[in-house]
Formats: C-alpha cells, structure tokens, sequence
C-alpha cells in the first residue's frame, strides 16, 4: 500500500527552489500587504497581519521565518535605521513597580539625532529587542516582538484560535490605546518592517535570479497603479530647476520628487538616496499667460512604465523601472519653498488609480474640492485613454 501524505517524514520533503521559496514569499507579501492596509477599516484583518508575520519573520515549527530564508539565500540586507529599545533594565531604582512599558520603537528619520538609533538588521530585532514589558513574565522571558507575534498568531490569530489565552496576553488586551490594543500599533508597525525587507528581496529576485513577480488586478486596474495629479497655476518666472513636492514611500524606501524647469513639470524616483528615473510633463502653450494646468505622473508596477499628461494632452508610455510602488504607502507631501513661490499648487491628489484625460480636463474645471472626482472610477487597463 502506498505510505499515506501525512506520515512523509521532514527528510523525505522534495526542497524549493530559489525562486518557488520567492513565490510564496510575493505571495505572503501580497496577504500581509492587504491586511495591513485594511486594518484602518476593519480590526479583525489583525488576525491576518499577526498570522502573515508568524509565518513571513518568526522561527515556528522548527523552521525559520520564510523572508528570513529568503533573505538569507538572496543575500539580501536586513538593517533598517531604528530607535529600538533592547530591553527593560529589571534592577534599576527607576523601574521597580513599573507595572506596563512599551518600549521605544521607531524609525530613525524622525528622530535623526536621537543617541539610541542605529542601522539595526530586523531579524535581530525581532529576535533579540523587548516589545512590551509586563513585569508578571516569568524571570529571564523576554517579551520580544517574535514571542508577542507568536502569541498572538496562536491563541488569537488566524494561524489558530485556542480555547484559552495566556493571562499576560489577556492584560495587554485589555490595554488599549485610541480605542486598539497597545499591542495592535506594534504588530502595525512590525508589519511595515517586513514588507520593506520582502520589497528587497524581492526586487533582488527580480535583478539578479529573473523572478517575474505577480500581476494582480483590482476593481479599478492593477495593484501597483499609481497616479499623481497636481493642479498649479504660474508664480515667478522659472529660471532654474526648483523642487517643490516630495513624498516618501518608506516600505519601497523611494522618494517621488516634483520639480519645475523652464520647460515644464519633472516628476523624479529616488530609491535609497539615488535617483532612478525621471520623466517631465511639459507647460501648456498659455502657461505664461497666468492660465492654470492640470500635471500628472503615472506609473505602472506590474508594466514599469509611466506616462504624464498636461490636462488632457498625453506623453507616450516610456520604460521607467522604479519597481514595486504602492500609491497607498506614501506618507503626506512635503512641501518646499518654491511651492506657492514659481509654482502656486491648488490640489494635490495621489491616486491607487489612472486618470483618463477627460478625469484631468474635470480637474482642471473644478473648484479646490476634488472629492467628487475622487469618488469616480477610472476603466480597467494599463493606460486608459
């Protein structure tokens, strides 16, 4: 009789390859992402998130974390520039009785100067740093981010439901910060960590091994679609090149940067502080005359390519590998000095979708509330027309 599946021993387990361990790895990556995302509207997608983390960046079942594997074999770095707290120092004065602690966790950029950060790689930070303390933790356990994603996972996540709950898991549930519990916001952040490192390794795929990563279609297009309207009218004449808009992407740790020249609008990606790609969108012919104008980037991921329009007039699709952007993890625009100074913005919109032509005529006829245009969608394809 032939042996039944579930008695096929460890050692008898046909390995991956390479590239079918990055496949699962775009595929968990693609299941976290969505999770994390809709974590703003739904709080059971938590479930999802810890259950993703525990198989993409914890050891369980006697097997390492699938992107620690991965990054391992690619070679891919793990540091990321953090403030993280190691642990709680258990016999300082200051801290006896401390009954609940979370621990500093943050990204280095918005605290460049802070003494205790440094480029630290994340599987150790994970392994190694202290994500809550509760004093009730048996002597010598820590609380790390790898035992509070176990947890979670395995008693109250999707990876298992358990009929009961350890009692330091109940406290922090019962913790709750904005209405969440204190542990939501670290697994949130945990989450955004790993989906940076999985970005790397699986650009690294792409780069060097060929791997061609998933094309997955949305109601309104593709993900990875990602669209940038800006309405402006003149200020001063443009004499040199003057950067006015940036917004980051930290887990593509891109930079799109807008600027304006003589000739017309630049639309620029940066990728871990180097400039990438770039591609301009020109003034109209009644620029001059104090008419406004609708400028707008857009790229595809799955395609990587980008196009611009001017109001309604479009350039053709040009090659622009930036790799994997998502329009939802940018961060809000920053502004610079020559914003209102040579280029007096009205709106700024970034869409998870193109705009047709006619949408950018609409925009241009509208008032500063662009909500109604928001609201519309846009058809299905790689550039509609």
């Amino acid at each position: 009789m032939p042996r039944k599946m579930n008695r096929w021993s460890r050692s008898d387990r046909a390995p991956k390859t390479l590239l079918g361990l990055v496949s699962d790895l775009d595929d968990h990556q693609h299941l976290l992402r969505e999770s994390w995302h809709r974590l703003q509207v739904d709080s059971a997608q938590l479930k999802s998130v810890a259950a993703e983390l525990r198989t993409l960046a914890c050891h369980s079942s006697r097997t390492d974390g699938l992107l620690w594997r991965v990054c391992e074999r690619l070679q891919v770095p793990l540091g990321i520039p953090l403030i993280a707290g190691r642990n709680v120092n258990r016999d300082h004065p200051l801290n006896r009785g401390l009954a609940l602690w979370k621990l500093p966790f943050r990204r280095l950029t918005l605290d460049p100067n802070h003494p205790h950060g440094h480029l630290m790689p994340l599987r150790q930070v994970f392994e190694e740093c202290e994500a809550v303390f509760l004093p009730t933790i048996k002597d010598g356990v820590l609380l790390t981010h790898e035992r509070l994603i176990l947890a979670i996972a395995q008693q109250i996540g999707s990876a298992h439901e358990d009929d009961g709950i350890d009692p330091d898991l109940v406290r922090l549930i019962g913790i709750t910060i904005g209405g969440a519990p204190i542990y939501s916001r670290i697994l949130q952040f945990d989450a955004e960590l790993v989906l940076q490192i999985g970005e790397r390794a699986i650009e690294t795929a792409e780069k060097v091994h060929g791997y061609q990563r998933r094309k997955r279609k949305t109601r309104n297009g593709a993900l990875g679609d990602v669209n940038l309207a800006i309405r402006a009218h003149p200020g001063e004449t443009i004499l040199a090149t003057s950067t006015v808009l940036s917004q980051e992407n930290p887990v593509a740790e891109a930079v799109l940067t807008i600027s304006t020249r003589p000739s017309g609008v630049v639309f620029s990606i940066e990728k871990r502080g180097i400039e990438i790609e770039s591609i301009e969108a020109p003034f109209p012919s009644d620029w001059r005359n104090g008419n406004g104008a609708v400028f707008t980037f857009s790229y595809s991921s799955s395609e990587r390519q980008a196009r611009t329009l001017t109001n309604a007039q479009k350039s053709e699709p040009i090659e622009f590998d930036v790799g994997w952007l998502d329009a939802r993890e940018f961060q809000p625009p920053r502004f610079h000095d020559a914003a209102q100074r040579v280029f007096r913005m009205n709106d700024v919109a970034l869409h998870e979708r193109f705009l047709t032509q006619s949408e950018c005529q609409e925009i241009l006829a509208l008032s500063s509330n662009c909500e109604e245009l928001r609201s519309k969608t846009a058809r299905v394809g790689p550039f509609p027309e």
